[in-house]
């Protein structure tokens, strides 16, 4: 998850915001903001959207196909 969340975190340090301005903007408490910026905290993904929303940011998800994929990988899900 670091990889997701350092990109956040930059983006606050270029705009001079705390992880407390941060959670004004979202309207959620502060630890919301430090928990999911904890790189061991796996947090959902619309946290993290929200996240890049309120610091007027767009977020961009790209897939690559991992090395080890096997067959059963690539199965539809709920097929």
């Amino acid at each position: 998850m670091r990889e997701v969340k350092q990109p956040l975190r930059q983006e606050m340090a270029a705009q001079g915001l705390t992880v407390t301005t941060l959670s004004e903007r979202l309207g959620v408490i502060r630890g919301a903001v430090s928990g999911a910026l904890n790189p061991d905290n796996n947090n959902e993904a619309f946290t993290l959207f929200a996240m890049a929303e309120a610091l007027g940011c767009a977020w961009r998800v790209s897939f690559c196909r991992r090395e080890n994929a096997t067959h059963e990988d690539e199965r539809a899900v709920g097929a």
